[in-house]
């Protein structure tokens, strides 16, 4: 297999000292490149302008990105697993799950940093969205399975997902319970986003949940397999059940 990637070194004065931050787009499927480096926080970036070209008609304009984390940072942008973008594999079989991937990965970045030594003792961060929710911590437990042979420092994610059972976005809806106790969310929040009474529902097989009631006992209602619309937090989730059930909702004790 062959990994495609781009490093945009250090705009700084002493790139040499600054930290090497691994980006991945997730999907799965998303290009790192289209994305993460020409849509949000590479050194350059397209829009609707950079195909009015007139001194090369067809021919995109890049635009320089003044909010590029390449001021103070060498990016490495990363596509990844092989299949997306310009990543390719020398088979068709080019499967993975989430454990197979991350030992992809790491074999990608132990490989990265025997070319170039020079980053392996700058502080190092992995960083993604979305899916990445997925493809950055599975990558840091590879690293600590194998010792930290890189200057590991921390890793951050973006609007990540975090298990098909507990996260947003995803067909298992938002889990509250499960993000208040990690505390993504704050007690303030926990406390008055949901009234007490509405409590956890399980789906029961497949398709959109019907809400049940259990008469103020246990943890804040969360939705499972429900529309996208059906999965903010309402204002006043009372009114809301009423509207869906034809007022059959029953009021809080």
């Amino acid at each position: 297999m062959d990994y495609h990637y781009w490093l945009a070194t250090s705009e700084s004065e002493h790139p040499e000292k600054d930290p090497v931050v691994l980006w991945m787009n997730g999907g799965p499927g998303a290009s790192s490149l289209a994305y993460g480096s020409f849509s949000e926080l590479g050194p350059y970036y397209l829009d609707d302008e950079s195909m009015k070209n007139i001194t090369h008609p067809g021919v995109p304009d890049v635009h320089e990105n003044p909010y590029s984390w390449s001021k103070i940072t060498n990016m490495l942008f990363v596509e990844a697993p092989p299949s997306v973008g310009y990543s390719f594999c020398h088979n068709k079989d080019c499967r993975w799950n989430d454990t197979t991937q991350a030992v992809a990965n790491y074999a990608m970045l132990s490989k990265f940093f025997e070319e170039f030594p020079e980053y392996k003792k700058n502080d190092f961060y992995i960083t993604g969205e979305s899916y990445g929710g997925m493809y950055v911590p599975t990558l840091v437990e590879q690293i600590h399975h194998h010792g930290n042979q890189v200057n590991l420092k921390g890793f951050a994610v973006g609007n990540g997902i975090i298990g098909h059972q507990d996260s947003f976005p995803g067909a298992g809806g938002i889990h509250y319970e499960f993000l208040h106790n990690k505390a993504f969310i704050s007690d303030k929040l926990w406390y008055g986003a949901i009234p007490p009474a509405f409590r956890y529902i399980d789906d029961p097989g497949g398709g959109t949940s019907t809400p049940r009631y259990n008469g103020g006992h246990g943890t804040p209602l969360a939705f499972s397999r429900v529309s996208s619309k059906s999965c903010l937090i309402y204002a006043d989730v009372r009114t809301f059940l009423n509207d869906v059930t034809q007022g059959a909702w029953p009021n809080e004790p």
